[in-house]
């Protein structure tokens, strides 16, 4: 399992991570780096990566806060974003 955050990969995906903020802003990695990073990880034979750092200090806030807390907060952020029916 690869946490990776925002991969600005299309204009349309690159719109969503603007919208989401300052989180959506900093949590964002070039494919590449991602792609690295999972790399390194298979050949570790890790279960799981997080990459990035602000990744790691959101995921862990995350699990800190109880679920309706961030059902709230996804859903404050996901609203300000265009839907596709893709």
């Amino acid at each position: 399992m690869v946490l990776p955050g925002g991969i600005p990969t299309r204009e349309d995906i690159k719109e969503n991570i603007r919208s989401h903020g300052f989180f959506g802003r900093v949590s964002a990695l070039p494919p590449r780096t991602v792609a690295l990073a999972s790399l390194r990880a298979v050949q570790k034979n890790r279960a799981s990566k997080i990459v990035g750092f602000w990744n790691h200090i959101i995921y862990a806030a995350t699990r800190l806060a109880p679920q309706r807390v961030r059902l709230a907060y996804i859903a404050s952020v996901w609203s300000k974003t265009e839907k596709d029916a893709f």
